[in-house]
């Protein structure tokens, strides 16, 4: 019997043994919890810091198709008029008036079409990609040698002399090499044999007389005004086709008001400066 119920307390001890093992470890573990740091909520997202570039709500672009020959002064203009129109973002092409209107007739995209001729507007008009325009400036030919005259030229008749190399711009790309030949013809000169090279823009016109490549070429007064190393003879009026530097907004602007403000500067004291101060005449002179 004795033995029996030693039996029955060792069963008892070793299982009471286990529970208070069993319970211990339980209170350890929550004891463990509640020490634990406690995880911290989620902050939340922070705005940007003030350095950093966002782009603003409100900026608009305008898309501008812009004569080569003007650049100088347009970049004035677009640095004026965007600092008059916060958030107004102009994106400039520059090129000859004839691929700028290929750009037009092919992509039908665009708010803006300024060239250096009003024949290349009065054709972007017969299609139906503009509105109407508003002059800007005078965009006079004129005869660009090297400086000091080398070649001694001081008339149109004197690009028919036989050591005279000339460079002329394409007149399929740029209208002042279709008014070089309407000049020509109007004056009955004849200097094909002359010509070395055709470029596409007025500005390549003073670049080749620049660098010896050419003696002489028909380009504009502005396009001298500023540059180094060369000169400009004057064509007399009764000879000279002027040019006249037209703005137009497109018939599929995508922002009538933006672009009612753009031709708007353009027209005011300060975008007339802007052409003045890069050797272009005003159309009222």
């Amino acid at each position: 019997m004795k033995g029996k119920g030693m039996e029955r307390t060792h069963a008892f001890t070793s299982k009471g043994a286990k529970l208070v093992i069993a319970l211990g470890v339980v209170a350890s573990l929550g004891f463990l919890g509640a020490c634990a740091p406690q995880a911290k909520p989620a902050e939340p997202a922070k705005a940007p810091h003030a350095t950093e570039q966002t782009k603003p709500a409100s900026e608009q672009h305008l898309m501008v198709y812009c004569g080569a020959g003007m650049k100088k002064a347009m970049e004035q203009v677009k640095t004026g008029f965007e600092a008059k129109n916060p958030g107004a973002k102009l994106d400039i092409t520059y090129a000859g008036s004839g691929k700028l209107l290929a750009q037009l007739q092919s992509t039908h995209k665009g708010d803006l079409f300024i060239v250096g001729a009003k024949p290349d507007y009065e054709n972007a008009k017969k299609e139906g990609l503009v509105q109407d325009n508003i002059p800007v400036a005078n965009h006079t030919p004129a005869i660009v040698v090297k400086k000091g005259n080398p070649k001694h030229i001081s008339s149109l008749k004197d690009l028919e002399k036989p050591d005279v190399k000339l460079v002329l711009a394409d007149a399929a790309s740029a209208s002042i090499g279709r008014t070089a030949n309407m000049i020509f013809e109007k004056n009955g000169i004849n200097a094909k044999k002359n010509i070395k090279a055709t470029v596409g823009t007025v500005t390549e016109i003073v670049t080749a007389v620049q660098s010896s490549n050419a003696d002489a070429g028909i380009c504009t007064k502005d396009s001298v005004s500023e540059a180094q190393d060369v000169e400009a003879i004057t064509i007399p009026n009764d000879q000279n086709i002027n040019q006249i530097i037209t703005a137009s907004i497109t018939t599929f602007t995508k922002n009538q008001d933006l672009s009612n403000k753009f031709v708007a500067y353009l027209k005011s004291a300060e975008g007339k400066k802007a052409y003045s101060d890069h050797g272009f005449l005003p159309v009222d002179k």
